[in-house]
């Protein structure tokens, strides 16, 4: 009997973190930092953003579309870029841009995974860092990457693309892809 009952407690401490880390409709984060439909923070308090929108550039203009799958690719002068999205809490001071894989992974890098990360505005801005995924998926466990710090905007957009001729696709959940660490 107490077996069953430290079961049904794990199982529902689980649950409730498995939730907290699945982000919200609206884009805003569902952990008790920032719970769901909050649009600013407080000083002191911190989050982590999930999942954020990922769009496909169309001839140089982001798609209507969107998505949640990183999904990039490069051959010769052909390329997939993608614009990623974040709708941050106003009053967020330092974002922090990284990228995890879990255990359990949908993750396939061919040739190349080096991805340079750019703002989209201004149009033809220098990049702000990058992140290699080449060779990731062959790691087993949890790994995070931190890739770089960014000026927290409340929607910060900012393209993805790759440097060399590769392909890069990953399944974005709650412990696999791009997400932003923030303080307030």
């Amino acid at each position: 009997m107490h077996f069953l009952k430290a079961t049904a407690f794990l199982l529902a401490a689980l649950s409730m973190q498995t939730v907290s880390a699945i982000p919200a409709r609206n884009g805003y984060s569902s952990t008790p930092d920032c719970p769901v439909g909050r649009s600013s923070c407080k000083p002191g308090e911190s989050g982590v953003l999930r999942v954020p929108e990922m769009r496909a550039m169309v001839d140089g203009k982001p798609s209507e579309k969107i998505g949640h799958y990183i999904k990039l690719s490069k051959a010769g002068d052909k390329k997939h870029d993608q614009q990623m999205t974040f709708d941050v809490p106003k009053g967020a001071k330092h974002c922090a841009i990284r990228w995890d894989q879990g255990e359990k992974r949908k993750f396939v890098v061919k040739d190349s995974g080096l991805v340079s990360i750019y703002p989209t505005e201004p149009s033809g801005a220098e990049s702000v860092g990058s992140a290699d995924f080449t060779n990731w998926p062959q790691h087993k466990g949890y790994v995070s990457h931190l890739v770089t710090s960014v000026e927290c905007q409340e929607k910060l957009s900012l393209l993805l693309s790759l440097d060399y001729d590769g392909s890069v696709k990953m399944e974005q959940d709650a412990t696999n892809g791009w997400y932003m660490e923030y303080t307030c």
